[in-house]
């Protein structure tokens, strides 16, 4: 009877060391948050310091001075191309910066009249030696002339000396600076080959038909295609 006494106090011994130890050796309990899950939009909000940096940096200047009035815009605002910024209105001139300015304008309108004089002459001795065969575009016409002649296939002296001024009075999307050099190059050319008849194609006699004042159209066509 001691004996299974001291045994089944062995046992107990055993089994309260084996329960300290687990209960030392446990791990430790986690402390969790129960929800319920549901569907819907996550926010975040994260607060950092930090730098901002412009990437492409503009310097609006003017090469006069003046009063700069800026536009109505913002920091931030998007603007586009063409987008006006400001209006700078010219400071008061005193009497010695109003003489210099005119000096510089009258300076300058002297240059264009000699710009426009050499231009001219250029002009003259490319006609002079232009022959029928000659493209246009080799007697210096601008890109809007040398398009518009191209629209109605005069590529060549003669056939622009073949189309009447008429026609080239009426030229569609043309402006005025553009159709006046082009009859200016037309009546240069005239001069120099005045046997050249223009010719006349049934759209521009059924539409000279319908014009009201026909005898004065033609009779002024006639006389700007005859004239030397």
């Amino acid at each position: 009877m001691v004996k299974k006494r001291h045994v089944l106090v062995l046992s107990g011994a055993v089994v309260l060391g084996a329960a300290t130890w687990w209960w030392v050796r446990r791990p430790p309990v986690l402390t969790v948050e129960i929800a319920l899950a549901s569907v819907g939009p996550l926010r975040v909000t994260i607060e950092e310091t930090g730098t901002t940096r412009v990437r492409a940096h503009t310097d609006v200047n003017a090469p006069v001075g003046g009063r700069w009035v800026p536009a109505p815009v913002k920091e931030g605002d998007v603007v586009s191309a063409g987008t006006r910024l400001g209006m700078l209105y010219p400071a008061p001139l005193d009497a010695s910066a109003r003489q210099q300015a005119t000096a510089r304008v009258g300076s300058a309108g002297a240059s264009v009249a000699e710009a426009e004089s050499r231009r001219t002459a250029a002009r003259t001795a490319l006609i002079e030696k232009a022959q029928l065969s000659t493209q246009l575009v080799e007697l210096g016409l601008s890109t809007r002339a040398a398009n518009a002649v191209d629209k109605i296939n005069a590529i060549t002296v003669r056939d622009l000396l073949q189309c009447s001024i008429w026609r080239l009075n009426r030229l569609s999307g043309v402006g005025k600076k553009t159709q006046r050099e082009i009859t200016d190059l037309h009546r240069d050319l005239r001069v120099r080959f005045p046997d050249i008849q223009p010719k006349q194609d049934a759209t521009e006699t059924d539409h000279r038909d319908s014009t009201p004042n026909e005898s004065e159209s033609a009779s002024i066509d006639w006389v700007a295609n005859h004239l030397v």
